[in-house]
This record gives structure tokens, C-alpha cells and sequence, in this order.
């Protein structure tokens, strides 16, 4: 953490890449030689809250970093060079002019507060999920699958941890890639980020239609509609309510935003749970069928789903007070998500059976309490999928369309473009897939794994047999040998997951669209 000079010029970091959703440490600015066009390389990009001033010789040139407020300034050209097209790589880029008024301090969070994060983070639509999952894998299993979770979960956790104490700069999982490595798994790092990130939209359009359609029913059976309302429509209601946070291309009060989003879905759980503790939960009538190698295969990873928060880790520890503190965060988390989703797994178990909902919303009976869990879901999944889509749509414009990123009604009515076609293309993808938890364990084996499980591991071992010198941590020589035992064995579970797990994922959710289980944009 390095003091800002008032307006020196910087260039960017090669090692860093193009997207990013963190806000770091600041650098040192410093001025550029006299003899010299450009400025002399700092140690890292610099990159601010969004309260803070930016200032530029060329405004149109300004650029957000695709990340949830932090700010990049690119330049107009330096004299006597020709003006060039808008870059789409922040590699590309040399020179910016920063502000430090407005600057605030990023190492601000105790191991608490940071643990607390993790657990709103990684609350969400996963526990959803969980109770059929545990379901359909029983009582031995089931339990064997969640302690797992646990466990190899939190071991990845600290293995990020020894990254992030050995590169503070590093705050991105894609960043991280690129630095340890190479260009090819830091483009690997970034998909992987950004394609979860489109697939967990979809995951909460599937989520927010049916709060949409819980807080109608009674409406509908006031009126004497028949049936409940169907799918398409309640996510296109759903769809309709997003747009205007939509175009929200920056995100001040973030802290009180996931605030909301975190008691919403406790309440929802507290409601849900209640009604099955009270003996008012409604279980499906028809319990599911005996269960295959795929099905078992497919309902482990929806616990990987609901267990992965990694991908944002390394941002989390970033602005800790004091940094070495994060595995006490982490185990805190952890703890507490194995805590609650026990007692989801247990008692939706223990009251259904083999008859749990594919979604835990789904055990509320019509009514008033209905209304209530509706209301709070359509709340939480407004302020969960506004978050994400900014994430995605910035960066889908840094690279597609930076004009987006700039001032005035024509960049709003990019960004209003750019918005709308991804919520588009993840509510076809929301109405095309049979069953809920069919996106949960599909996203759980492809993606989750590899931010879990795959690039942890690699992270680590390559900082531990690459750059041996810059590995110091306070582990002794027999705990870093066990957590490169334990790397190799993440590195397992994420190649099996992502064949069998993902593959076993899609599979079933073929096989459920064979059946004629909720067909695409089908009225259920």
C-alpha cells in the first residue's frame, strides 16, 4: 500500500490483465523524466474507489476497469502521435493521471468483517438447491458430500491466501492466473470468471420467476385465474423489474446493497425452514426416482455450487487490515455456511424425504407467507443480479464497446444495449433448461470446480516450485509439503468434476428434457 502523488503520471502493470472486480491498494505515482514520453512503470495498476477524482487530458478517453468501482483513465494520445481507435486491453495502455482526492484507505476490514463478507457472498441461490440434492444422495452420502465440501473448500480458501501474502498486488483470480501462470491461464482465469458469471445471471432469473410467480398466486387466486403463472412470463416480470438497475453503471453504497441481499436471503431461509419445522411445508408429490452413477454425480456438484466463493477471495483479503488474518476469516465462514446448510439439508430431509423440493421456495404453501418470500427473494435476486450484470457488462464493453464507458446520452444508450442483450441471452438460457437445480450442478461441475478446486491448486504449486523465493509464509516445511498433497488432490477432485461432473450434469439435464420435464419457455 503505497501513497498516491497528487497528479503523476503511471503506466499500467503488465502483469495485471483486462478485467478485474476489485478495489486494491493504491500505488505510487511518480513523475514521468523529462526526456521521456511515457512514465516509467509502477508496481501496479492503479486502481481507485469510484468517489474518488479522476482527472484526464482527454475525457472521452476515460474507461471503467470492469470491476465494481474501480476507475482506469486512458489517455489521449501524447503529442505529435496520432490519435488511435479506443483500446480494448488495458495492457495496451501506459499513462494515467490520477486525483488522490477522494482517495480512501483499503485496508480496512478485520478478519470479522471479512469473514462475514465471505458469508454473503457465497449465500445465495446455491442453498436453494441443496435440500434435493442432499435428497436424491441420502443420509450417508449426502452428509459425506457436505463435510467434503466443507473441508476441501476451506483448504482451497487458504491456499489463496498464501498467494495473496506473497503477491499483495494480486487481487483477481484472473490477475493471479496471468502473473503465475502465463498469458494463456490468465485468458483461462478470465473466462472462467466471466462465464460463471453469465450462467449465475441465469441461475437468478430461474430464482427471481418463481419469487415473481410465489407473490402472484394469491393475487391470480383472488382473481380466479387458473393456475399459477407461467414460467416465461414471470421471468420476463422479472426481467422488466432489473432494467432499471440495469443501467446503473456505477455502484456507490455496495456495502449497503449486500447488506440487503444478505438478510433478504436469511429471512428467506429462517421463513422456509420454519415452515418445515412448523409441519406447514409442501413437499412434492411425487418423490424422486432411484438414483445412477450421473444423478449422484450431478447432485454433488450442486454442494460445489453452493460452496464456491473463491473466485473473489483473493479481493477480500486485499482489503483486510491486516492480511495474514484471512484463514481466521475463513474459517469463521466456512463454519458458519456448514452450519447452516446442515440445518437446511437436514431438516428439508428429514420432513420430505425423498419428496424435497427442487427449490427450497417451493416448501412455503399459497398464502400470505408466500407473498413474504416472494417479496424478499424479487429483492434479493434485484440486487444480486444488478452487481453481476454491471461486472459482465463492463467488461463485455472495455473490450467490445468502450464508447459504452464514457459520458453523455449516446454512452448510456451503449451500456442500455450492451445490458439488455445479456439479459436477454440469460433469460432464453433461464427458459431453456428443464429444471433449477439442472443449472445449479451444471454450472457446480463446469465452472465452480475450476474456481474452486483447479486454479487454487495450480496457483499454489506454481508459486511453490516456480518462484520458491517468493513463497515465504509462515507455514513450516511439513505443513507446505501437506498443502501440496492437498493441492494435487484439488487438482484431482476439479479434473474429475469437470468431466463427470459437468458432463453427468448435462446429461441429466438431456435426459429431463426428454421426459418432458418443464420444456423450453413451456407454461408450468
Amino acid at each position: 500500500d503505497f501513497p498516491v502523488a497528487p497528479s503523476g503520471p503511471t503506466s499500467a502493470d503488465p502483469s495485471l490483465g483486462p478485467a478485474s472486480y476489485a478495489m486494491v491498494t493504491r500505488v505510487e505515482a511518480t513523475p514521468a523524466p523529462a526526456a521521456a514520453p511515457r512514465a516509467a512503470a509502477p508496481r501496479s495498476v492503479a486502481q481507485l474507489f469510484g468517489t474518488a477524482t479522476i482527472h484526464s487530458g482527454n475525457a472521452s478517453s476515460a474507461l471503467m476497469r470492469s470491476g465494481i468501482s474501480s476507475i482506469l483513465i486512458l489517455p489521449g494520445p501524447a503529442e505529435g502521435e496520432a490519435e488511435e481507435g479506443p483500446a480494448r486491453s488495458i495492457l495496451a495502455q501506459s499513462v494515467l493521471s490520477v486525483s488522490s482526492s477522494g482517495l480512501r484507505e483499503t485496508h480496512v476490514n478485520s478478519w470479522p468483517a471479512t469473514g462475514a463478507l465471505i458469508v454473503a457472498e457465497v449465500v445465495g441461490t446455491g442453498v436453494l438447491a441443496l435440500g434435493k440434492n442432499f435428497a436424491q444422495l441420502g443420509w450417508s452420502v449426502g452428509l459425506g458430500v457436505l463435510i467434503g465440501g466443507f473441508l476441501s473448500n476451506t483448504f482451497t480458501s487458504l491456499l489463496l491466501a498464501q498467494v495473496n501474502l506473497a503477491f499483495p498486488n494480486i487481487v483477481t483470480l484472473g490477475d493471479a492466473a496471468r502473473k503465475l501462470l502465463g498469458r494463456v491461464g490468465g485468458i483461462f482465469g478470465y473466462a472462467i470468471v466471466y462465464v460463471y458469471i453469465f450462467f449465475t445471471m441465469a441461475n437468478y432469473l430461474i430464482v427471481l420467476a418463481t419469487a415473481v410467480r410465489s407473490a402472484a398466486q394469491p393475487v391470480r387466486s383472488a382473481l380466479h385465474a387458473s393456475g399459477p403463472l407461467c414460467q416465461p412470463v414471470a421471468t420476463l416480470i422479472g426481467t422488466l423489474v432489473l432494467l432499471p438497475g440495469n443501467q446503473l453503471r456505477t455502484l456507490s453504497g455496495l456495502v449497503g446493497l449486500s447488506a440487503v441481499s444478505f438478510a433478504t436471503i436469511c429471512a428467506t431461509v429462517v421463513i422456509c425452514l420454519w415452515t418445515l419445522v412448523s409441519g406447514m411445508g409442501a413437499c412434492d408429490d411425487e418423490p424422486s426416482a432411484s438414483m445412477g452413477f450421473l444423478d449422484y454425480n450431478a447432485s454433488m456438484c450442486g454442494f460445489i455450487f453452493a460452496f464456491s466463493g473463491q473466485s473473489i477471495m483473493l479481493e477480500m483479503q486485499a482489503e483486510m487490515r491486516q492480511p495474514r488474518d484471512f484463514p481466521k476469516a475463513v474459517q469463521l465462514s466456512f463454519s458458519t455456511l456448514f452450519t447452516v446448510y446442515t440445518l437446511v439439508v437436514v431438516l428439508s430431509y428429514h420432513t420430505c424425504g425423498r419428496g424435497t423440493p427442487g427449490e427450497l421456495l417451493q416448501v412455503v404453501p399459497p398464502g400470505g407467507w408466500s407473498i413474504a418470500v416472494g417479496v424478499l427473494m424479487i429483492i434479493h435476486m434485484t440486487v444480486t443480479y444488478t452487481i453481476l450484470q454491471q461486472v459482465l457488462t463492463r467488461a463485455c464493453c472495455l473490450f467490445l464497446v468502450p464508447g459504452a464507458l464514457g459520458q453523455g446520452p449516446s454512452a448510456r444508450a451503449k451500456w442500455f444495449v450492451v445490458s439488455t442483450v445479456l439479459m436477454a441471452l440469460a433469460y432464453v438460457v433461464a427458459n431453456s433448461v428443464p429444471l433449477f437445480t439442472d443449472i445449479v450442478n451444471l454450472t457446480g461441475g463446469l465452472l465452480s470446480t475450476q474456481c474452486a478446486f483447479t486454479l487454487p491448486a495450480l496457483l499454489y504449486l506454481s508459486l511453490r516450485f516456480r518462484l520458491p523465493n517468493l513463497a515465504g509464509n509462515p507455514l513450516g516445511p511439513r505443513a507446505q509439503r501437506a498443502c501440496v498433497a492437498g493441492a494435487y488432490v484439488s487438482l484431482f477432485l476439479g479434473a474429475y468434476f469437470t468431466v463427470f461432473g459437468a458432463g453427468s450434469s448435462l446429461l441429466v439435464l438431456i435426459k429431463h428434457a426428454q421426459e418432458g420435464l418443464n420444456p423450453p419457455f413451456g407454461c408450468n
